[in-house]
């Protein structure tokens, strides 16, 4: 609600005509649109609130920028976008996507180009020896907190981003006889040991007495009742044990999309498909022929049943 305020007082400042049309449908009908889209219901993070109104400060300042040179969009010329990204403005990318729908949606002229950062994969380092140490400290030393401890290793080992951590809550935890599982996508994940005890102990500490369950019974519950933590805590409290949660993510996600298909990558982490497939080719990991071999050993599973029909008869 905060961020369609912001929206409408910034689109509101240009006058009517095709600037603020352009904004407008750029706002509405490309961001949030996609953004409601994905959330299907569930609160947004705050980078994904960050990511919006980057946009909007993207294209609200390049507009303004064409209007102080008594230009339009329409009449927007490719020396008009380089001169302006050559300012290096504080959202480049950004604008650059703004740039490239306004021609699409024919509010810029056809040949108008802007940049565009196709992903690659990982741009930064992958230390995994890095990685495995903070993960160590964090499943050993008893002096940090369990809730910190439990959310850095979700991080590091599980490839949890903040926004999904913080909103995690005790009914995700099941014991099935002596394993602990942790539902995080549509497969639930058995925790190994020390982890499975440190668990444990965060759920006891943070579940009523009681039988009943509600959304309520936050996994890591924020300062004010019935709300979890804020991710922007949460982001504070891990960086001050060595976690750095993007890419604490993204090297986690490296390491096991070299060891699991992307299917399973994306039901046990819940992650979507694509993510998990983009993460796969990035890191190297070829399944392919796992596929293949699946596809073969059904395939003569069905013959072999075909064919003792046929001898039965």
């Amino acid at each position: 609600m905060r961020v369609e305020r912001e929206v409408n007082e910034t689109i509101g400042r240009f006058p009517a005509g095709e600037q603020q049309r352009a904004l407008r449908g750029f706002i509405d009908w490309h961001l949030m649109r996609r953004l409601r889209g994905r959330l299907k219901d569930r609160p947004a993070s705050v980078q994904q609130i960050r990511n919006v109104r980057a946009h909007l400060a993207a294209a609200d300042a390049f507009l303004r920028w064409l209007e102080g040179r008594g230009g339009a969009l329409s009449r927007c010329a490719q020396a008009d976008v380089e001169g302006y990204l050559n300012t290096k403005p504080s959202y480049g990318r950004q604008c650059s996507a703004f740039i490239r729908w306004a021609v699409r949606m024919r509010y810029a002229s056809a040949g108008l180009k802007a940049p565009a950062i196709r992903w690659t994969g990982l741009a930064g380092p992958h230390d995994q020896d890095e990685r495995w140490a903070i993960a160590r400290r964090l499943l050993h030393d008893e002096a940090i907190d369990t809730a910190d401890r439990v959310a850095g290793l979700l991080v590091l080992l599980y490839a949890q981003t903040a926004s999904s951590i913080h909103r995690l809550t005790t009914d995700r935890v099941t014991q099935d006889g002596e394993s602990v599982l942790l539902s995080l996508g549509a497969r639930p994940v058995k925790l190994p040991a020390p982890l499975d005890g440190l668990m444990l102990e965060l759920v006891a500490s943070r579940a009523p007495d009681t039988l009943i369950r509600h959304e309520g019974d936050w996994l890591f519950p924020g300062r004010a009742a019935g709300r979890p933590i804020h991710e922007s805590q949460l982001l504070r409290r891990l960086r001050a044990h060595g976690v750095k949660a993007r890419l604490g993510r993204s090297t986690a996600l490296f390491a096991l999309a070299q060891q699991l298909p992307a299917g399973q990558l994306a039901k046990m982490l819940g992650v979507h498909i694509s993510v998990a497939v983009a993460w796969q080719r990035a890191s190297g990991g070829d399944w392919m022929g796992y596929a293949a071999e699946v596809a073969a050993r059904s395939a003569i599973r069905i013959g072999s049943r075909a064919k003792g029909a046929t001898d039965t008869r």
